[in-house]
C-alpha cells in the first residue's frame, strides 16, 4: 500500500510540474513530464488528455491525433477530447471523420455549442444550405448571440446568393464582436455582391486594420478597387499582396494590368513576374505588347507578339501588328510574308475580305477598306465587327447618317457604348437629324443607373444647341412609357434635379409611386428629393409611407431621421437614428447623425462619443471631423478641436467652414498670421460669401493694427 501511495504522490507532483511548465509557455517540457506519468500509469486519463493538448498547441497534429485516440480509449465519453480530435481531423482535411466525432459529442452533450457549430460548418462547406441552416437553428437555441454562429449564418446566406441577409448576419456578428477581421472581410464580400461599393471598401479596410498580414484581405480590396474604382487605387493593395505572397499569380496578373493602365513605367517588372510564374495567356501578352508599344519599345513588343502568335497563330490583329512594325523598321520582306500568311489561313471568303479591310485600314485607304467591308457584310450580315468598322469609316467620310445605320446594325455588340453613341449623336445634331440623334441617346438609356454623368452631358449638349425642349419631350416619352421599368426610370430623378428640372423629377417620382405604391427605392429617392429642397415635412411623410410596407428598411429610417433633424425635432430624430442603429451598426452615417442630435441638444460630451465611433468606422468624411471639432470646442478641448478642423481641411481643401473655424481658434490664441491665412482660405473657398470669416478677419486686422483693412472686412461682412 505504501508503494502505491508513493506512486500516486509522485504522479501528483509530476502533474503539478507539467501544469507549471504549460503555464510558463513550455508545452514541449510539459509533454515530456506527462509522458513519464503515462509510463507509470498508462490509464491516467488527465495525463493522456493534457499530453494530446500539448501536442496540439505545438502544431504536431499527427502526435496529437494519436494522443487523443489514446485518451479516448481510456475515457470514451470525454467531450473535450472528442471536440479537439474533431478539430484536428478538420485541419487534416478529413471532414467525414470530424463529422462523426462531433455527432458523438452531441450524443453525450446535445447542447455542446462547438460541436453544433462545426456540424453546421461542415454542411456549409459541402453546399448543403438547408442542412446548414437546420444545424445553425439548433446551435442558436443554445446561444443566439454567439458571433461565430452569426458569422456562419452570413456565410450560408452568401452561399445561397442572399447577400442582403448575409450583410445583416455579419453586422449582427460585429455587433457582438467588432474585432473579427474575417467577419469584416466577409461583410465586404457581401457588399460587393450587393453593389454597395463604398460600404465594401470600408469593410475591407476594417479587416486590414485588424489583420494587415492577411493577403486575402488586401487582395479583396485591390480587386474591388480595380473593377469598381480606379486602377491607380488598386495598385498599393495589390503590391501588399505580392509582398506577403510573392508567388500569387492572380495578384501579380491584376497588379500588372493595373500598372499598365495607371503607371506604365512600373508595369514591366510585374508582367515578367507573371510570365515567370507560368501565367502566360493571350490577354496578358496582348496587354504587355500594348504596354511596349506605348513605351516605344518595338523589339520587346515584337517578342511579346511572337509569343502570342505561338498561342494563337490565327490572331489577325497580332500578326498585322508584327507586320506593321517590321515594315516601319525597313524589313518589307518579313512584313509581306506575314501578311501573305494571314491571307492563306482563311476558310471562308468573307474572312479574307475582312482581313484585307484591316490591311487597308493600316494604310488609311478609306475607300478600299469601305468596299472590302461591304463585301464582308454581304457574305455575313451578322458580322458585328464589320458593321462597327463600317460605321467608323462612314464617320471619317463625314457621313453620320450612314454611320448611324451601320452602328445600329452592330448594336448588340455596341450596346451601352456611351462614347460612340455620344459622338454619333453630336454629328447627327449638326445635320439636324433629330430622330436619329435621339435614338443614339436611347441606346444608352439603361446606363443612367451606373453613370448619371452620361445623361447630364446629353442635357448640356442639347441645351447648348438650343434644342433642350425637343430633348426633354423625347425623354419624357421614354420615362413615362408604361413599358419602362422603375429600375431604369428611377435614376433619372436625381439627373433631372441636377440639370435644373426638379418639377419634372417630382412628377417622375409620383408617377412611379402611383404605378407601384410599395416601391421602396422610389420612396427613398423621393424622400431624398424633398430633403435636398429643404422640405423636411414632405420628406418625413414620404419616408413614413415607405416604412409602412418596408418597416425595416435602413435607408428609409435614415431619411426619416434626417427629416426630423431638419424640422429641429431633435428628440424624435434621436429616436429614429437609434432605430436605424438597431438595423445596422457598421455605417458611419447613423453614428454621425446621432452625434449631431446630441450636439443640437447641447450635450457635446455625448456627441463626441458618437463622432468617435463614426470615425472608427470611416475616417475619410470631412464633415465628421468638423462636427467633432465643434463638439471639442464646446467642451474647451482646444487642441483636439484644432486637430479635427485640420483633418477636415486635409480631406477637403475647400471646406470653408473648417478653415474659418481654424482661423477663429488661431485668433483666440493670438496667432494672428495663422488666423489671417486660415480666414483668407475660408473666404477663397466660399467665393467671399462667409460672414463669420469676414468678421473674424476684421478682428485679426484690428489686432494687427491695420484699421483700413479692418474697415474693408466689416463692409464685406455687411454685404453677406
Amino acid at each position: 500500500m505504501s508503494t502505491e501511495a508513493e506512486q500516486a504522490d509522485q504522479i501528483e507532483r509530476h502533474l503539478e510540474r507539467a501544469s507549471s511548465l504549460f503555464g510558463a509557455g513550455d508545452p514541449l517540457g510539459a509533454a515530456e513530464v506527462l509522458s513519464r506519468i503515462l509510463q507509470q500509469d498508462p490509464k491516467h486519463k488527465v495525463a493522456a488528455y493534457n499530453l494530446a493538448l500539448c501536442y496540439q498547441i505545438q502544431g504536431l497534429n499527427q502526435q496529437a491525433i494519436m494522443a487523443y485516440e489514446d485518451a479516448l480509449a481510456i475515457s470514451p465519453k470525454d467531450v473535450a477530447s472528442l471536440c479537439n480530435l474533431g478539430l484536428l481531423m478538420e485541419a487534416e482535411d478529413r471532414p467525414h471523420r470530424a463529422l462523426e466525432l462531433f455527432k458523438r459529442v452531441l450524443e453525450l452533450d446535445s447542447k455542446n455549442l462547438q460541436a453544433l457549430e462545426r456540424i453546421a460548418y461542415y454542411r456549409y462547406q459541402r453546399g448543403e444550405w438547408q442542412l446548414a441552416k437546420d444545424a445553425l437553428k439548433e446551435a442558436k437555441k443554445v446561444d443566439d448571440q454567439d458571433p461565430r454562429l452569426l458569422e456562419l449564418e452570413g456565410l450560408v446566406a452568401y452561399g445561397e446568393g442572399k447577400y442582403a441577409n448575409a450583410i445583416e448576419a455579419y453586422s449582427l456578428s460585429l455587433g457582438q464582436d467588432n474585432h473579427s477581421a474575417s467577419v469584416w472581410n466577409n461583410l465586404g464580400n457581401a457588399h460587393v455582391k450587393n453593389a454597395e461599393i463604398r460600404e465594401a471598401e470600408n469593410a475591407y479596410r476594417q479587416a486590414i486594420n485588424l489583420d494587415d498580414h492577411n493577403p486575402d484581405y488586401w487582395f479583396n480590396l485591390g480587386e474591388m478597387l480595380f473593377h469598381y474604382a480606379t486602377k491607380a487605387e488598386a495598385i498599393d493593395p495589390l503590391k501588399k499582396v505580392v509582398e506577403l505572397m510573392p508567388r500569387d499569380l492572380e495578384a501579380w496578373t491584376l497588379l500588372a494590368r493595373a500598372q499598365a493602365d495607371a503607371r506604365p513605367a512600373d508595369a514591366e517588372e510585374s508582367f515578367c513576374q507573371v510570365l515567370g510564374l507560368g501565367g502566360e495567356t493571350q490577354d496578358l501578352l496582348k496587354t504587355l505588347a500594348s504596354l511596349y508599344r506605348k513605351n516605344g519599345e518595338k523589339e520587346k513588343e515584337v517578342d511579346a507578339r511572337v509569343r502570342l502568335s505561338k498561342l494563337n497563330p490565327y490572331d489577325m490583329e497580332n500578326n498585322f501588328a508584327i507586320a506593321q512594325i517590321r515594315l516601319n523598321q525597313g524589313q518589307p520582306e518579313i512584313a509581306y510574308k506575314l501578311l501573305q500568311d494571314c491571307l492563306t489561313i482563311s476558310e471562308k471568303e468573307y474572312e479574307t475580305w475582312y482581313r484585307l479591310a484591316q490591311n487597308f485600314q493600316l494604310e488609311r485607304k478609306l475607300e478600299e477598306e469601305f468596299q472590302c467591308l461591304e463585301k464582308v457584310i454581304k457574305a455575313n450580315p451578322a458580322h458585328h465587327a464589320a458593321w462597327t468598322r463600317l460605321g467608323h469609316v462612314a464617320l471619317q467620310k463625314d457621313l453620320p447618317q450612314k454611320a448611324f445605320k451601320y452602328f445600329f446594325k452592330a448594336a448588340p455588340a455596341l450596346k451601352n457604348d456611351y462614347s460612340l453613341w455620344k459622338l454619333v449623336m453630336e454629328r447627327l445634331t449638326e445635320e439636324k437629324e433629330w430622330d436619329m440623334a435621339l435614338e443614339c441617346c436611347g441606346q444608352v438609356f439603361e446606363l443612367a443607373v451606373y453613370s448619371p454623368r452620361i445623361w447630364e452631358d446629353f442635357f448640356k449638349h442639347f441645351r447648348r444647341i438650343g434644342e433642350e425642349p425637343r430633348f426633354l419631350f423625347w425623354l419624357q416619352g421614354k420615362l413615362f412609357d408604361p413599358q419602362t421599368t422603375s429600375a431604369h426610370a428611377l435614376p433619372f430623378g436625381a439627373i433631372l434635379v441636377s440639370c435644373g428640372k426638379p418639377d419634372l423629377a417630382l412628377q417622375l417620382y409620383q408617377t412611379l409611386l402611383n404605378k407601384n405604391p410599395s416601391d421602396r427605392a422610389a420612396h427613398y429617392q423621393l424622400a431624398e428629393y424633398y430633403l435636398g429642397l429643404n422640405q423636411p415635412k414632405e420628406a418625413a411623410e414620404t419616408a413614413r409611407q415607405g416604412l409602412k410596407t418596408h418597416p425595416n428598411d435602413y435607408e428609409l429610417v435614415i431619411a426619416l431621421g434626417e427629416a426630423s433633424y431638419l424640422e429641429e425635432n431633435y428628440p424624435e430624430a434621436g429616436r429614429t437614428f437609434n432605430r436605424a442603429l438597431g438595423l445596422r451598426r457598421d455605417d458611419w452615417r447613423v453614428w454621425f447623425n446621432l452625434g449631431n442630435v446630441e450636439a443640437r441638444l447641447d450635450r457635446p460630451v455625448e456627441a463626441l462619443k458618437f463622432y468617435d465611433v463614426a470615425l472608427d468606422i470611416y475616417d475619410q468624411e470631412p464633415k465628421t471631423h468638423f462636427n467633432r471639432g465643434l463638439a471639442n470646442r464646446s467642451v474647451e478641448a482646444w487642441d483636439r478641436a484644432e486637430q479635427d478642423f485640420k483633418n477636415a481641411v486635409r480631406l477637403n481643401r475647400r471646406y470653408a467652414a473648417a478653415w474659418s473655424a481654424l482661423g477663429a481658434l488661431a485668433l483666440r490664441q493670438n496667432r494672428l498670421q495663422a488666423a489671417k491665412g486660415h480666414l483668407l482660405r475660408a473666404l477663397a473657398s466660399s467665393n467671399r460669401q462667409h460672414q463669420v470669416a469676414w468678421n473674424n478677419l476684421a478682428a485679426t486686422f484690428e489686432a494687427l493694427g491695420d484699421e483700413a483693412k479692418r474697415d474693408q472686412c466689416l463692409k464685406e461682412a455687411e454685404k453677406n
